[in-house]
């Protein structure tokens, strides 16, 4: 059975944070709630193995960093008071050629 969680983010900005998440589950929507930045994410229930996911914050203009082995693949966009605006990523390893 899958079901919703939410995980809250870091306060801090511009570094990589991790947070472990069950195997699998894949992250639906970023966003505020109250003072914290936080994500929801669909889960297996059931799942035992858990993963340590590395994500990052960027703001709008901020420099993408670019690697040979890895990369950051987006995952959503979500207002933080009337002026900041965040894009939320996550490290990823490259896919081989």
């Amino acid at each position: 059975m899958k079901t919703t969680y939410k995980y809250t983010m870091p306060a801090q900005a511009f570094a990589n944070f991790i947070i472990p998440l069950p195997e699998g589950a894949k992250v639906v929507k970023a966003a505020m709630q109250g003072a914290d930045r936080v994500f929801w994410a669909v889960v297996e229930s059931e799942a035992i193995v858990v993963d340590d996911r590395t994500f990052r914050l960027f703001p709008t203009g901020a420099a993408i960093p670019e690697h040979d082995e890895w990369e950051y693949r987006y995952i959503d966009t979500f207002f933080e008071g009337h002026f900041f605006v965040w894009h939320l990523y996550k490290l990823a390893d490259k896919p081989p050629f």
